[in-house]
């Protein structure tokens, strides 16, 4: 609810959406690579190996989900940082 005591649009749908993805956070990895045969974990390596990163940087990961990508990103290259 606002200030005001008025519902917020989309509140109850907001919540239902984040229960869902805390209920299914702590497997999602794990399925993705199964139902990719590893092929997520492939891209990823890929993607950072095009990056190209040398000397100090900073890798932004916009709609991150788990991070794997900045995560991969920051394993390859520690002195380097990142948001996600």
């Amino acid at each position: 609810m606002s200030p005001a005591g008025v519902p917020t649009p989309g509140a109850p749908e907001k919540a239902a959406v984040q229960s869902m993805f805390d209920r299914i956070a702590p497997r999602y990895d794990l399925l993705n690579r199964l139902l990719s045969g590893g092929t997520d974990v492939r891209w990823r390596r890929r993607a950072v190996e095009f990056l190209g990163l040398t000397g100090p940087a900073r890798v932004l990961d916009l709609a991150t989900g788990t991070a794997d990508l900045l995560i991969e990103a920051l394993r390859r290259h520690p002195g380097h940082s990142g948001w996600g």
